[in-house]
């Protein structure tokens, strides 16, 4: 595997160098509105925790592209960032998922209740029809 190495790594090589002379070619204000773009989709989707993380990603590609020397200390404070990110998704879904289980338990109940009462109900209806089907019978008799 590691023999073919050679043949994979010098096409990704050749495609960054050209990338690497192209974006050094374009200006500062159309990288920044490229990188705009999954920030604008983000704040389409309404989503907190999608915004910070299109911003957060599109900022540390800007100070990349920008100051390559910082790309170290970029790529670590965003590593942080991100996980501090990927905490709080854990914790809003977590809580999304208790407050679904605590909705779910309430209906469970109250479904029971319907269907207790609904028993009580039919029991109620079989006792006065059987009242009533009795009484007629006994008027039939006289």
């Amino acid at each position: 595997m590691l023999e073919n190495w050679p043949t994979i790594v010098a096409p990704l090589e050749t495609g960054l160098d050209q990338s690497a002379r192209i974006l050094a070619e374009l200006p500062v204000h159309i990288i920044a509105g490229a990188l705009a773009v999954p920030v604008v989709l983000a704040l389409i989707s309404r989503r907190l925790l999608a915004i910070l993380a299109a911003t957060m990603l599109a900022v540390v590609a800007f100070m990349i592209l920008y100051r390559p020397t910082l790309a170290g200390t970029t790529l670590a404070l965003a590593s942080y960032a991100g996980s501090v990110l990927v905490a709080l998704w854990s914790l809003g879904s977590w809580w999304r998922g208790r407050a679904v289980r605590h909705e779910l338990a309430a209906l469970r109940a109250e479904i029971e209740q319907l269907v207790h009462a609904e028993s009580r109900r039919m029991l109620a209806d079989l006792k006065s029809g059987s009242d009533a089907a009795g009484s007629a019978a006994r008027r039939m008799g006289e």
